[in-house]
């Protein structure tokens, strides 16, 4: 049966498994906080970004910054498959986790990373510099369509999140904060 945000997942949420949903604006640092813990942690970690559905047929690329990109159906597949082999915490990072109903109703707990949009935006641009990567199509993308798309879809989501963190504290320190609130 579809859920009311068009998906059908048929899952019931995972009672005997943690959810820890980690959302926030590219380069807010919320990958980086969900990799340490889950390292500190021993737990996997369902990376959002990676589940976006191809390009459309025709099209000149994959939208990043609108939540309908996202293949949904493999999100809680993998989410699933890590609670079938016994983890106990998954924690699910992205930028529309927390935007997603079906992420975030199934989330045990959720965290916004707040970052300074100048700050995410550099971060972000020179992650991509790092790797090597053009941040030409980064920079039109974000001034033709995702500042928008981010303040429609993202945003708003930032207010319902039971944790907020600023991301330009020390990692150190956000982890630490966040273990203090995950069962033992």
């Amino acid at each position: 049966m579809p859920d009311n945000d068009g998906t059908a997942s048929g899952m019931p949420a995972p009672d005997d498994c943690f959810l820890l949903v980690v959302a926030g604006l590219p380069g807010s640092g919320k990958t980086t906080i969900a990799w340490r813990l889950a390292d500190r942690l021993d737990v996997p970690v369902v990376e959002m970004d990676h589940h976006y559905l191809p390009a459309p047929t025709g099209g000149t690329s994959v939208d990043f910054s609108d939540p309908r990109s996202l293949d949904v159906d493999a999100i809680l597949q993998t989410i699933e498959r890590h609670r079938l082999t016994g983890a106990k915490t998954i924690i699910i990072e992205g930028i529309f986790a927390l935007s997603l109903e079906v992420i975030h109703r199934r989330a045990s707990l959720t965290v916004w990373v707040e970052a300074p949009p100048d700050v995410a935006l550099a971060r972000k641009l020179l992650r991509k510099l790092q790797e090597g990567t053009d941040v030409q199509p980064s920079i039109h993308g974000y001034l033709e369509h995702a500042r928008t798309n981010y303040l429609r879809h993202v945003l708003p989501a930032a207010q319902t999140a039971d944790v907020h963190l600023d991301g330009t504290q020390p990692l150190e320190t956000l982890v630490g904060s966040l273990l203090e609130k995950l069962p033992r």
